[in-house]
């Protein structure tokens, strides 16, 4: 009877531990490579996407972070892509130490002006805890390294492919405009009056002609420029930074060649063309920016979702 009593006990007990083992495989919802998620995994990401705690928008658009939140399926699969990366940060041994996540929190509170427990207090007014902000820039920086080994760097947008989506935008080629180095020679109105300063423009202007290689020494012995800087170069210049007047002037010569004389308010100048090279125009310039970042994030998210997928292909996943 003793012994009978000790079977019913064993029975019993192992029935219990049956009964135990089943609650376990009913909370587990899916594996992911070593990690689990479970049923209150599940309820507690959920609560966090509705309260706000912050995401990772490669993973979701923060938009769609409602639906994501009242949709079983997708938020299974969301946070099966979260263990798929953390999974591959182990692997190539990209975690980082609570002292680096300190570091990033305390540049963060810098770049806001404010002491880490005023940013502890931010937090909890907002229902987040800061375990849970240490977690989340632990995550970030994490992520950060493994995207710019395995995408950003890989990225490379050409000079090409940003002028065929201008033109495709457009329907239209990128300006180029000229970017000048001038010298003059300066003859000031102030200082002789007008039709002196004119009659010995000229004067000069024949000395040039006869003597095209000296306009340097020319220019340093009648030039009347106050600043004057060796070989009379006055800087350099885009189409249409200079005096109108001047500009058209310049427009026409080559390389080394001077102009007639030209009048402006400071005076009579001869101008010399000493460099003439052709350049983007700045606007076109500040364009081709946003188009490369425009087309960096299209390749970002294309190859980013590319490689996702190849590291779920690679994983162990099974959802219960």
């Amino acid at each position: 009877m003793k012994s009978i009593g000790w079977t019913l006990c064993l029975i019993l007990v192992f029935f219990q531990f049956l009964k135990v083992q089943a609650k376990i495989v009913e909370g587990i919802i899916a594996i992911v490579n070593e990690d689990i998620i479970t049923l209150s995994d599940l309820k507690n990401y959920r609560d966090g996407l509705k309260q706000g705690l912050p995401v990772d928008d490669l993973l979701i658009n923060p938009r769609d972070i409602p639906d994501v939140a009242s949709d079983r399926k997708k938020l299974i699969d969301l946070m099966i892509n979260e263990k798929v990366l953390e999974s591959e940060v182990k692997r190539q041994d990209l975690e980082v130490t609570i002292e680096r996540v300190e570091q990033e929190i305390q540049k963060i509170s810098q770049q806001r002006d404010i002491s880490r427990d005023q940013l502890k207090q931010a937090l909890q007014l907002q229902g987040i805890r800061f375990s849970d902000y240490q977690h989340i820039i632990k995550t970030r920086i994490e992520r950060q390294s493994l995207v710019q080994r395995a995408i950003t760097s890989k990225i490379k947008i050409t000079d090409e492919e940003i002028e065929n989506a201008y033109k495709q935008k457009t329907k239209k080629t990128p300006k180029k405009v000229y970017e000048y180095k001038v010298a003059h020679i300066l003859f000031r109105i102030d200082k002789r009056g007008a039709k002196a300063a004119r009659q010995r423009a000229a004067a000069v202007l024949n000395q040039l002609k006869d003597s095209p290689e000296e306009f340097e020494t020319i220019a340093k012995a009648n030039s009347e420029e106050e600043n004057f800087s060796n070989g009379g170069v006055l800087g350099t210049f885009r189409t249409g930074e200079l005096v109108k007047a001047m500009d058209l002037a310049i427009r026409p010569l080559e390389e080394g060649e001077f102009s007639e004389i030209v009048k402006t308010r400071s005076g009579y100048h001869i101008l010399k063309l000493v460099t003439k090279n052709s350049i983007d125009d700045p606007s076109w310039i500040q364009e081709k920016e946003q188009i490369r970042r425009g087309l960096m994030q299209k390749a970002f998210k294309e190859q980013f979702r590319f490689w996702l997928s190849q590291l779920r292909k690679d994983a162990y996943i099974k959802i219960n």
